[in-house]
């Protein structure tokens, strides 16, 4: 698992997500898919994680062109509709401050469900 997955879900799970199901079978515009589950607030609530590819790569290596990470209600099943969501680009030296905020944007999400 690449870094900056490994740190995201340590993230997550540290703030009360668990992985759900990953998904890889995917269209060319995102790598993978995360099914994350809340275990604390709104308990069961689902959000899907999605790795998004740089639209500019054309090789075949998806993993290689990671360029943003998305945060979704329902799965996206477009590029336009995962842009719509919450995101973050992958920025070198910035990841922690990145990530932090997106986990803490990720929990405002779950927080504002009504179940």
């Amino acid at each position: 698992m690449r870094y900056y997955k490994e740190q995201l879900l340590n993230k997550l799970m540290n703030s009360g997500w668990e992985l759900d199901s990953r998904d890889d079978d995917t269209d060319w515009w995102v790598e993978e898919f995360w099914s994350m589950k809340s275990v604390r607030q709104n308990y069961g609530f689902i959000i899907t994680v999605g790795f998004l590819v740089d639209l500019q790569y054309d090789g075949n290596n998806k993993r290689e062109a990671v360029n943003s990470i998305c945060a979704c209600v329902n799965i996206p099943n477009t590029y336009s509709e995962a842009g719509a969501c919450l995101s973050m680009y992958l920025s070198k030296g910035k990841l922690e401050e990145t990530l932090q905020q997106f986990v803490k944007d990720v929990n405002k999400i779950r927080d504002q469900q009504n179940l």
